[in-house]
């Protein structure tokens, strides 16, 4: 690898490195990995004092931080690392999506309400000011129109985020990326699947180095040092995404509540209604019926998600504790090789939770439900 010489002196001169290569780089997307790795090298330098400093100690807050409401410094830096681990070429066209998307639902709402006032509409009128059905129509396909355009770019972003990780050998079906973009959780799976496969990248950049010079003691310690930091921050990363699936579900279970709430009344309204308003209160009680089959089928492949996630952190928890006696006995002057060899497909390991698919939404032909609930989870 061309960079390998550069990446060397980056990683042990810190920040006079990152600087000379930011300066070079700078406009470089591509190299947007290498510029994130200068800087989480210059963190790992911080973050490195805290442990010698501080030890186990380094979890607990300050005075002064109690007193201002902030996390112990030390969880800060690892959020730092955290956030630089989670980015990727690809994070850019996520957040495209992202927007996209929303303007898309904000375009549907808008198109509902045009079709409710469309039956009020007069079919014509002298006032050029008043909208009248054909207004309506008209207003309502330019939307339409615009929501296509929309889609057409979504699905380029989509292609485009699928060639970059198929070139980091992630290789995902179009059903799997889409479900990291509709549902609730995705943002947090692409996180964690961001940061796993940066941990990858670094491993293979530095080991090159490594075994060509097995000996170099700091730059031992300097891989050493991410190797741990990084699966901190990767045991963080899990932390958050556990926390917040518990709490989508929470709020999956109020919309259930609710759905269940609407059919108890919708059953006792039947009883008491005309034949007339019979088909309205029967279309009411379906959706709902549909909401609360969509919910539980949901809830179930989050409850299968935080077993998956619960596996996965206590395995990346143990070698955070490997790591980090490597890292103390490296300290002590040991050397690294034995570590290069028994993490060659640890990166893999890490990588082994279950990809979510839409197969069992798209079978149900539930998948527009789907999107309604996981923006009501997200917007919540």
């Amino acid at each position: 690898m061309a960079f390998m010489p550069q990446l060397t002196t980056l990683l042990v001169l810190g920040g006079t490195g990152y600087l000379a290569y930011n300066k070079l780089k700078a406009n470089d997307q591509a190299n947007l990995f290498h510029r994130n790795l200068a800087k989480l090298s210059d963190l790992c330098s911080d973050i490195r004092l805290y442990i010698h400093c501080y030890g186990d100690w380094r979890y607990e807050r300050t005075f002064g931080e109690i007193i201002t409401f902030r996390e112990p410094a030390y969880l800060r830096l690892l959020h730092e690392a955290q956030e630089l681990l989670g980015v990727s070429e690809a994070s850019a066209d996520f957040a495209s999506i992202a927007k996209l998307r929303e303007k898309n639902h904000d375009l549907r709402e808008e198109i509902t309400s045009l079709k409710q006032k469309r039956f009020l509409a007069p079919a014509s009128s002298s006032n050029p000011l008043v909208m009248t059905r054909l207004k309506v129509d008209a207003k309502i396909a330019e939307l339409e129109a615009e929501i296509f355009e929309h889609d057409s770019q979504i699905n380029e972003l989509e292609d485009k985020i699928l060639k970059i990780f198929s070139s980091h050998s992630l290789n995902l079906k179009k059903e799997e990326l889409d479900y990291f973009i509709i549902s609730a959780e995705g943002n947090d799976l692409i996180r964690l699947m961001t940061i796993a496969n940066n941990m990858k990248r670094i491993q293979q950049s530095v080991e090159k180095d490594l075994v060509a010079d097995a000996n170099n003691l700091e730059l031992a310690k300097v891989y050493t040092g991410m190797y741990y930091i990084s699966l901190e921050a990767y045991s963080l990363a899990h932390d958050t995404a556990f926390d917040n699936i518990k709490m989508y579900r929470k709020k999956l279970s109020l919309i259930k509540f609710t759905a269940e709430s609407n059919c108890m009344e919708a059953q006792r309204l039947i009883q008491n209604t005309k034949d007339d308003d019979l088909p309205n209160i029967g279309s009411n009680l379906k959706l709902n019926k549909k909401t609360i089959d969509i919910v539980n089928l949901y809830d179930g492949l989050l409850e299968r998600r935080l077993d998956n996630l619960k596996e996965s952190q206590e395995n990346v928890r143990h070698k955070v504790e490997i790591a980090r006696n490597t890292y103390k006995t490296l300290e002590n002057g040991s050397s690294l090789m034995s570590l290069i060899n028994d993490s060659s497909n640890e990166y893999s390991l890490l990588m082994n939770f279950e990809m979510p698919e839409l197969k069992s939404i798209y079978e149900t032909g539930m998948l527009t439900a789907f999107m309604d609930i996981t923006e009501k989870i997200k917007t919540a």
